[in-house]
């Protein structure tokens, strides 16, 4: 697994595989202004040129100041695509800082940190679906100095954890993922029993409290019933860690 970067202030969007974020796509297709521009010349010479001529204009005198209205509007035109380009070079931008972290190619690896004294930062793998709570819960780990990653591919998150534990400080995983409740048992039973150092805290919809017991040592040292408030997600990581001390996880 490739060394995550550390020496940064990141925030990053979801990315697809090529590594470059969904507002750089966007980008790409911003419309052709001047192309619009020259379309619009027509219909204001249809709208401009009778317009004239009902006021009492001569034919000789309309043509010109016809042209002259077009040219306005083309230049207009234009005038609005030129300040709109900065955000193609913001958006260019983001994919270059996407692809600077060099993670692993898998579905989605947003990144968030917010350490700033030059020690390498503890990081920490989210799996859990991209929306308001897992961004939250990455920015509240981010602001107590961790480095979140957060993706809904849990196979290659666990793999690249495996592959190198000891950069990894825990491991937090949505049960709530996907429909197929028992493949995730399946996959976090098989994660503890190949890496059962990693502490894990368990998310979940379906619970009807909190759980800081040990009673799914299987699969996690912790449960927080979603959604999540920060005070609750430092309580959990904290009876999470005990958990794993207590059967000697850590």
């Amino acid at each position: 697994m490739a060394h995550m970067p550390h020496s940064q202030r990141i925030y990053l969007a979801p990315t697809t595989t090529s590594g470059f974020s969904k507002n750089h796509e966007a980008g790409k297709k911003r419309p052709n202004f001047a192309f619009i521009a020259v379309l619009l010349t027509g219909p204001t010479a249809l709208i401009v040129l009778p317009v004239f001529l009902l006021s009492g204009y001569t034919l000789v005198q309309s043509v010109p100041i016809t042209i002259l209205v077009q040219f306005a509007v083309f230049l207009g035109v234009l005038g609005i695509g030129l300040c709109r380009s900065p955000g193609v070079a913001k958006t260019h931008e983001t994919a270059t800082l996407t692809q600077d972290v060099n993670l692993p190619d898998c579905k989605i690896w947003p990144a968030c940190t917010d350490n700033e004294d030059g020690h390498p930062p503890p990081c920490v793998a989210l799996i859990a679906s991209a929306g308001n709570q897992s961004r939250q819960i990455a920015v509240d780990l981010a602001q107590q100095g961790y480095s979140a990653y957060q993706t809904q591919d849990a196979d290659a998150m666990l793999k690249a954890v495996l592959a190198c534990a000891p950069e990894w400080d825990f491991l937090i995983f949505d049960l709530d993922l996907t429909d197929d409740l028992d493949q995730c048992v399946d996959e976090l039973v098989a994660f503890r029993k190949a890496c059962p150092k990693i502490p894990i805290l368990l998310l979940s919809g379906s619970v009807q409290q909190d759980e800081f017991s040990d009673h799914r040592r299987a699969i996690g040292d912790a449960t927080l019933r979603k959604p999540i408030a920060r005070n609750r997600l430092f309580t959990g990581i904290e009876a999470m860690r005990e958990n794993s001390a207590a059967r000697g996880g850590i």
